[in-house]
């Protein structure tokens, strides 16, 4: 079953629907509508799931039809994959201006695939397919 929640101008009401969304079922689809959504902070993308934005008008297109912005000061990556079986197809993201941190990027990624340290040794997360993703962050060189 595919996934389409009603986003809206409220950056608040973005992120808790969308990861509500992510966390009440073990996987599926999830689309993201057309256009430019504000949502406050990361979203944690557990296992079995596919994200993927609205169709393009235009296959030619260099800009995504749908796109995440995150307002969040966190640091914390826009999706961060925590499992297997994950799919990030024809999207865009805009994270905010952040310090790429100590090691050089575990602060403020548009995507992150499993956690950048680990406290011991972690699951090994597999099968992840990103396509057609589209990181736009003016001025600055890391995405």
């Amino acid at each position: 079953m595919t996934e389409r929640p009603a986003l809206t101008s409220d950056a608040d009401h973005n992120r808790r629907v969308l990861q509500e969304t992510l966390d009440a079922t073990p996987g599926g689809e999830l689309e993201i509508p057309r256009g430019e959504w504000t949502i406050t902070d990361g979203l944690r993308i557990p296992a079995g799931w596919t994200i993927r934005g609205a169709e393009r008008a235009d296959p030619a297109a260099e800009n995504a039809a749908s796109t995440l912005v995150s307002a969040g000061r966190t640091g914390h990556p826009i999706l961060h994959v925590l499992g297997s079986d994950v799919a990030i197809s024809d999207l865009g993201l805009k994270p905010p201006p952040a310090d790429p941190g100590e090691h050089g990027g575990d602060r403020g990624t548009a995507i992150t695939i499993g956690d950048y340290l680990y406290a011991s040794m972690p699951d090994w997360i597999q099968r992840v397919d990103v396509r057609r993703v589209h990181v736009a962050r003016p001025g600055e060189r890391h995405a």
